[in-house]
């Protein structure tokens, strides 16, 4: 079955900011080239969009399906539907990620 996958505009948002941030001080290249792999980490979650794990920081949430995948040093975050999977937040896992899904995913 495929899942349709929807990005929320927080979550693109952050894409946008992880691409701007590589593309300032790595060039173009890399900053194309971690954006594609984001991309293609998120559009295969229309074909097996429960291979993700359970963030560490959100194990006690039992109310929500929320799971992630990893596009090394990215983190994205998402919730799966019946048949849709909904984006929620794509950022670098070096930074604050407990006060940041608290933020966003809890509000």
């Amino acid at each position: 079955m495929s899942y349709t996958v929807d990005i929320l505009p927080d979550a693109l948002q952050d894409l946008e900011e992880i691409y701007s941030f590589i593309l300032e001080r790595e060039g173009m290249v890399t900053a194309d080239r971690i954006g594609q792999g984001i991309d293609a980490a998120i559009l295969g979650l229309s074909q097996l969009p429960r291979r993700g794990h359970i963030p560490p920081e959100l194990a006690d949430m039992a109310s929500r399906d929320l799971l992630e995948i990893h596009f090394k040093p990215y983190r994205i975050v998402y919730e799966v539907g019946e048949k849709k999977v909904l984006v929620i937040v794509i950022a670098d896992g070096r930074r604050n990620f407990n006060q940041l899904l608290t933020r966003r995913v809890l509000r």
